[in-house]
């Protein structure tokens, strides 16, 4: 019954610096030494339980701690991923530009000899006209 009565103590303890009210952790004490009484259930068979409890517990955190790594991975390589696609988009935009430079000149020099072909088509005209008006003052 002592051993019993400790054990209920430091049940006490540990709810409380766990952050349970004095209220709250009479009641979970008065509620485990019911089940103590009535199921027969001493503090041995408690702890035990009470460590694998723990164990089970621990067991699940580290396959979490093992999944949260993993994912950690797999968010790193997908950010390598991001940044090699986002250096990808970089030189496409920079190809992108120098195109459309290119085809800036392009049209500046083609409008230059288009204009060049202009000025020569009418030094023809103005050539032939002139042809032609020798050719009338000289018939007269």
């Amino acid at each position: 019954m002592k051993a019993q009565a400790e054990q209920l103590a430091k049940m006490s303890d540990t709810l409380e610096s766990s952050g349970f009210s004095r209220p709250q952790s009479n009641a979970v004490i008065e509620s485990v030494a019911l089940a103590m009484e009535t199921f027969a259930v001493t503090p041995e068979i408690l702890d035990a339980r009470i460590d694998g409890l723990r164990d089970e517990l621990n067991a699940r955190f580290a396959a979490q701690d093992a999944e949260i790594e993993t994912l950690g991975k797999s968010v790193v390589r997908i950010e390598d991923k991001v940044d090699r696609f986002g250096a990808r988009m970089s030189a496409i935009e920079q190809s992108m530009f120098e195109f459309q430079q290119r085809m800036i000149e392009f049209q500046r020099s083609t409008i230059r000899y288009m204009l060049a072909f202009l000025v020569l088509m009418l030094g023809a005209v103005v050539g032939m006209f002139g042809t032609f008006l020798t050719q009338l003052f000289i018939m007269q």
